[in-house]
């Protein structure tokens, strides 16, 4: 009998597309604005309107069909598709965002959390397909070690490898708003200094975050810089000839040779050699904290740092 009933629905929406209710389905109806409504965000330009209608109508018709069956069976409820319907969320709502109030919170937002760094620690235990309860369970060991105090990662994160499990733990540095995925920026801006997120979990895995530290923001910096890569399958007497390098330019330096000359004729970084080294202006969560952290040294303008490591160069 319903079947009946929506077919007939449905032929007589078309013949009149203006009334107030386009066709019923079980006890829902569709209305002729909210059918114009998603007509309007995906048409394109056609010659015949009439057949363009009646062919949005039926993909809509069934559309909403399938996701009348799919509540019914509760799919809605699985805990993967909440997880993927999340993901998707997160990655379109910017390119629908309409709400005049909703982007003027988000920018309040971002600039109250702009005004501070917080140092990021990330724990991360891959899915297992075969079995999903062993990175869950590892994931809440680690959690459950972090909440008790333990500030042995290194041995944390080893006490799961030895059993197996691929977890681990990613120094993040400073970070600050819009540096990261806005997903887990959510997270971790809500954390206390030495707090730790419950596990969250993603398509890829679960992920616990820890704030270890915050600071005052320190804003932006344009720097020019000097690399002198590792090339692939770099050997440590390589690494010694490279750091030997860099020591006799930085007296140089030091002597008066001109950076940007210098820059031009020995960086290996290929966007800023030409620029005199200079990158664009960037500021806390850019490039790895190593990197950042000596720049952070460097207290005036035209200030000149000593050479170091990091795992470009």
């Amino acid at each position: 009998m319903k079947k009946i009933y929506l077919l007939f629905a449905f032929a007589f929406s078309t013949a009149t597309l203006f009334a107030q209710v386009l066709f019923t389905f079980g006890t829902n109806a569709v209305s002729k604005e909210e059918f114009l409504q998603a007509y309007n965000k995906n048409k394109t330009t056609v010659a015949d309107k009439e057949k363009s209608l009646r062919e949005y109508l039926d993909l809509y018709s069934r559309f909403k069909l399938k996701t009348k069956a799919a509540s019914e069976l509760k799919l809605d409820t699985l805990q993967q598709l909440r997880f993927d319907l999340l993901n998707f969320r997160t990655q379109i709502e910017e390119n629908y965002m309409s709400d005049q109030k909703g982007i003027d919170s988000l920018v309040n937002e971002a600039f109250e959390r702009s005004r501070k760094d917080i140092h990021t620690i990330h724990f991360f235990v891959p899915i297992d397909e075969k079995d999903s309860t062993k990175g869950y369970k590892a994931i809440q060991e680690i959690y459950q070690a972090l909440q008790a105090g333990e500030t042995g990662y290194v041995a944390l994160i080893k006490a799961q490898t030895d059993k197996g499990i691929q977890a681990k733990k990613g120094d993040l540095g400073y970070i600050t708003a819009l540096s990261i995925p806005y997903i887990y920026e959510n997270i971790i801006y809500v954390l206390q200094p030495g707090a730790v997120s419950k596990p969250f979990r993603t398509i890829t895995g679960w992920h616990v975050f820890k704030n270890e530290a915050e600071r005052k923001s320190i804003g932006k910096w344009k720097v020019a810089q000097i690399l002198l890569a590792f090339p692939p399958n770099t050997t440590p007497e390589d690494k010694k000839v490279i750091a030997a390098k860099a020591d006799s330019l930085y007296k140089r330096l030091l002597a008066g040779d001109n950076f940007a000359t210098m820059a031009n004729v020995y960086s290996n970084d290929k966007l800023s050699f030409l620029r005199g080294g200079e990158l664009p202006v960037f500021g806390t969560g850019k490039y790895e904290s190593s990197f950042e952290n000596r720049i952070i040294e460097l207290k005036n303008d035209s200030d000149i740092s000593k050479p170091f490591l990091t795992s470009y160069g």
